[in-house]
């Protein structure tokens, strides 16, 4: 039945899809990208890879309690999956981040896991906080004021759920990998990693000298992570473009150099990530794959 579900799920993505691409003002869209302007791109290029770092950062601090813990196996880690999920199941970046790491450094697989569980909800957390803040550039209509209201509302059930007594209740072994002070540095990296992220969109928007830059590159980025959530394709291909559209629609603005927006903040997504993944590849090859090994004892 679930599989049954997927399959009509990526159907009718598939045909909405079609759909779009063929009423779609693709020459309109290909001036805005042939008129991009470059130093906007780099700036989104760097402000992504940014983003990477500190979620690799905030991963490093759940996890470092384990053992002793390389900062850049973790960085490392976090670019290497992201260069696999841009061009994979985001399953399989995840996967490639986990190998990766427990590879390299004297840690167990589990606990790894548990971080990146505990990452992800910081990650959640610290979005819908960037949402409750940044609805105000969003324009004063119903689905705004409904965002802004459920944003605060999850953010009063995150604040009561994350209490220490009530997690080591409903899940011990997660409370385990969120130690209180590496919680603050960790949900701090995180917000940083948002905002980082929230400024490559900004960036890309700039680019193609959009409007209203910053409040458009806020909704393209809360809906793109909406639609991401089923990760239909690769790297969000499709994902991203549509909800640039929407965005742009929503706001009365042209879509048009919207979408072509989001093409561009996809290639900086995706190429120099791939770039640096690779560099992490070649960096890495040049170490043992277990560099601190417990020592033998001796017979």
């Amino acid at each position: 039945m679930k599989r049954a579900w997927s399959v009509a799920v990526a159907v009718v993505g598939a045909a909405a899809l079609a759909y779009a691409a063929i009423h779609f003002p693709w020459r309109e869209a290909g001036h805005s990208l042939a008129r991009a302007n470059s130093g906007w791109l780099v700036a989104a290029a760097i402000v992504n890879l940014i983003s990477l770092v500190a979620k690799g950062a905030s991963w490093h601090l759940l996890i470092r309690r384990a053992g002793p813990l390389r900062l850049g196996s973790s960085i490392g880690a976090t670019i290497l999956g992201a260069a696999a999920g841009s061009v994979g199941p985001s399953v399989t970046g995840e996967a490639v981040r986990l190998k990766f790491l427990v590879a390299r450094e004297p840690i167990p697989l589990r606990t790894a896991t548990a971080g990146v569980v505990a990452a992800r909800m910081l990650e959640a957390i610290s979005l819908i906080a960037l949402v409750a803040g940044g609805s105000a550039l969003l324009p004063d209509a119903a689905w705004t004021r409904t965002l802004r209201a459920a944003a605060i509302a999850l953010l009063c059930i995150a604040a009561v759920g994350s209490r220490p007594a009530i997690m080591r209740r409903v899940a011990p072994k997660l409370a385990s990998a969120m130690g209180e002070r590496a919680t603050r540095g960790a949900l701090g990296l995180a917000a940083l990693s948002w905002i980082a992220q929230w400024a490559a969109y900004y960036a890309a928007c700039r680019a193609v000298a959009l409007p209203e830059a910053l409040g458009l590159s806020l909704a393209a980025l809360i809906l793109s992570n909406l639609g991401g959530l089923l990760r239909l394709t690769p790297g969000n291909v499709g994902v991203l473009q549509a909800a640039f559209a929407i965005a742009a629609l929503r706001m009365a603005l042209p879509a048009a150099p919207a979408v072509a927006a989001s093409f561009l903040l996809q290639g900086v997504q995706i190429l120099p990530v791939l770039l640096a993944g690779g560099l992490v590849l070649t960096i890495h090859s040049m170490r043992p794959e277990r560099a601190l090994r417990a020592p033998a004892v001796a017979a």
